[in-house]
C-alpha cells in the first residue's frame, strides 16, 4: 500500500526530486523511481503490448495498443508526472510508450505506408489550455518525442490537434458524459490540414479509459483527410475489457 506523503516531502520532490514518484520512499534510481518499483512496471511492461477496446467502445474508437493494462503502478507514475511536476519520468515513460510504438513497425497500415515511401505521423492528444498554463508544459508531447527516437520505424511527431474552448476537464466524468463533452471538441489545426490527409497516424495517450479522447481525436484526424489512425497508449484500465489476445 502507498504511504501518505508529507506536504514537505511533495514540495521538496517538484524542486529536487529524491523519493520514488510510486511508493514515495526516498532513494532513486537514475529515472524517478525506486528499483523495485521500476522491476514492478518492467514485469507489467514486459507482458505487453496488447490489442485493447473498452467495452462499450465508443463509436469510431480506433484500433489501439496498449503497453500495460491494470498496471496501478504506472497509473500513479502517471499521475506523479502530469499533475505532480514530475518531469525526472520522462525517460522511463519513453521507454513503456516504445513497446506499443515499435509493435506498430509490422502493421499493415505502417508496413504499406513504407511501401508508398511515406513518413508516419505520431500525434499526440492535446491538452487543454488551463492544463497547460497549470503544468507548464505539454508532457505527453515531450515523451511522445523522445520515444519516436528510439523507435525503429521513420515517423514524424507532430502537434495537429487542439481543443474548442467548450471542452471541460475529462476528471469525473463518467463515459456518456466524456463522449459528450468531446463530441466535436477536438479538431485539427487549420494549418495542419494538408499534412494529414491521406497519412497513416499513430494516435498517442498516455492511458484509456472510456475511450472517448481518443474516439474524438480519430474522428477529427479522419475528418482531415487520414488514411488511417491507430491509437498508442502507455495504460489502459482493468474495468474495461481487452479486446482481443496480447500482440507480440
Amino acid at each position: 500500500m502507498t504511504r501518505a506523503t508529507p506536504q514537505w516531502r511533495r514540495v521538496l520532490d517538484l524542486a529536487i526530486p529524491e523519493s520514488c514518484a510510486n511508493c514515495h520512499e526516498a532513494g532513486l534510481s537514475d529515472l524517478g523511481v525506486c528499483r523495485p518499483c521500476r522491476s514492478e512496471l518492467a514485469v507489467a511492461v514486459a507482458q505487453g503490448p496488447r490489442r485493447w477496446q473498452p467495452t462499450p467502445a465508443p463509436v469510431g474508437f480506433p484500433p489501439t495498443l496498449t503497453a500495460t493494462s491494470g498496471c496501478e503502478s504506472l497509473r500513479r507514475l502517471l499521475s506523479a508526472w502530469k499533475d505532480g511536476g514530475r518531469g525526472d519520468l520522462d525517460p522511463l515513460l519513453a521507454e513503456v510508450l516504445t513497446v506499443p510504438l515499435a509493435a506498430y513497425s509490422a502493421s499493415a497500415e505502417v508496413v504499406s505506408a513504407r511501401w508508398r515511401e511515406e513518413r508516419v505521423l505520431i500525434v499526440p492528444m492535446p491538452s487543454s489550455r488551463a492544463a497547460m498554463r497549470r503544468r507548464g508544459r505539454h508532457p505527453l508531447a515531450e515523451v511522445v518525442r523522445r520515444a519516436a527516437t528510439e523507435g525503429p520505424t521513420p515517423a514524424r511527431v507532430i502537434e495537429v490537434l487542439g481543443l474548442t474552448d467548450r471542452v471541460r476537464d475529462q476528471s469525473g466524468l463518467d463515459a456518456l458524459a466524456r463522449q459528450r463533452n468531446l463530441t466535436e471538441a477536438v479538431l485539427v489545426r487549420r494549418r495542419h490540414r494538408r499534412l494529414i490527409d491521406s497519412r497513416t497516424v499513430l494516435l498517442v495517450d498516455d492511458l484509456v479509459t472510456t475511450g472517448a479522447s481518443l474516439a474524438a481525436a480519430a474522428a477529427a484526424l479522419r475528418r482531415a483527410g487520414a488514411r488511417a489512425v491507430l491509437g498508442v497508449t502507455m495504460g489502459a484500465t482493468l474495468r474495461k475489457v481487452a479486446a482481443g489476445p496480447g500482440a507480440d
